[in-house]
């Protein structure tokens, strides 16, 4: 039986930036210019690199391409706090433990 209900998609590039802008404005920094990336205050990566190294070091990751990312909590596992935070702004786009991406740019 073929199954015609369409998964929610999340633009990725988007999402990763509204996910930066929210880290930088919770460190009380202005929002980052495109493609900027800083030292944070706390001496690391913003959320947007430290998410896109998660990303594209995954088997079947491309840039031209819809992309599932499973979260580890299939397996009951708790998750990193930069993937937290990444489940609970696309919560609503969750099935089965599972966020499609759309990472064509």
């Amino acid at each position: 039986m073929h199954n015609d209900i369409t998964l929610p998609t999340v633009n990725f590039l988007e999402t990763l930036k509204a996910l930066q802008k929210n880290e930088w404005n919770s460190l009380g920094l202005n929002e980052p210019e495109p493609c900027q990336v800083i030292d944070l205050p706390t001496g690391g990566e913003d959320i947007l690199t430290r998410l896109w190294a998660v990303f594209s070091n995954k088997p079947n990751f491309s840039n031209d391409c819809k992309f599932t990312y499973v979260f580890p909590t299939r397996n009951g596992e708790q998750l990193p706090d930069d993937l937290q935070v990444l489940h609970d702004y696309c919560q609503e786009s969750i099935v089965n433990h599972e966020l499609l991406f759309d990472v064509c740019w």
